[in-house]
């Protein structure tokens, strides 16, 4: 896996480097691009391999834009053994998107050695509104399209929904929705509780990887999603930066 490496100017000497090795059990949460995030939610990166000594100084490893009137989000990273929080000063404003980023400083002397498993590092979004969106799309056991959303939602919020297959449309399409109770388990990682559903597609015709779907519901859309030969579970895990 390749690793990006930024430079930052940190308060004390350390060493971070990206780990390879060790990655199971790492992920960040909420996931990338997920919606209705509570205004009190932390963001959190665990990183089992990381090994942060007792009292020593936290690089900032998390920073936070606030997408709507740009600048950093003020607030602390606070060391929770294998996992790091970022902490705001105040509540996330409401209808509000962020993005966040987990830097990787350059190696530096004289410090201890910090690793961080590759797949953790770069930006990730997320939304405090209650919109929803296609995030994803992969196949479940039965070979049937499912779509990750970006949030918990209903049947009723499908109703009426139209979807296409290479700008063909599905018919006579049923949508079988899908919380984390149902298929979490599939792909266990420690410590991960995902907060999202997912959408699977109920037709006649089966849909085939590198299939591209548009999607229509409640007045929006389209969301557009490439089916991929991985399963859904799968692809939620990624979405988490998840380390399997």
């Amino acid at each position: 896996m390749r690793c990006l490496h930024f430079a930052l100017v940190l308060a004390g000497l350390l060493a971070v480097g990206c780990d390879d090795a060790g990655d199971e059990g790492s992920f960040i949460t909420p996931l990338d691009g997920q919606t209705a995030v509570a205004l009190d939610a932390l963001l959190r990166v665990r990183a089992p391999t990381l090994g942060v000594p007792p009292e020593y100084p936290l690089p900032e490893l998390i920073r936070v834009v606030d997408l709507a009137e740009g600048g950093f989000v003020p607030g602390e990273v606070v060391d929770e053994g294998d996992v790091l929080s970022f902490v705001p000063r105040g509540s996330w404003a409401v209808d509000r998107r962020y993005v966040w980023t987990v830097d990787i400083p350059e190696g530096m002397p004289h410090g201890p050695e910090l690793h961080i498993a590759g797949q953790l590092s770069g930006s990730a979004v997320f939304d405090t509104s209650e919109a929803i969106a296609v995030l994803a799309a992969g196949l479940d056991d039965d070979d049937r399209a499912c779509l990750v959303l970006s949030r918990r939602t209903d049947v009723g919020m499908m109703e009426g929904a139209r979807v296409t297959a290479d700008d063909e449309e599905i018919a006579d399409l049923r949508i079988e929705l899908q919380g984390p109770e149902v298929w979490q388990d599939q792909v266990w990682v420690p410590g991960l509780r995902p907060e999202v559903d997912l959408a699977c597609l109920v037709a006649d015709e089966s849909i085939a990887p590198g299939t591209r779907l548009r999607v229509w519901w409640a007045g929006s859309g389209p969301w557009v999603a490439d089916v991929e030969d991985i399963s859904p579970a799968e692809l939620v895990v990624e979405l988490h930066r998840g380390g399997l």
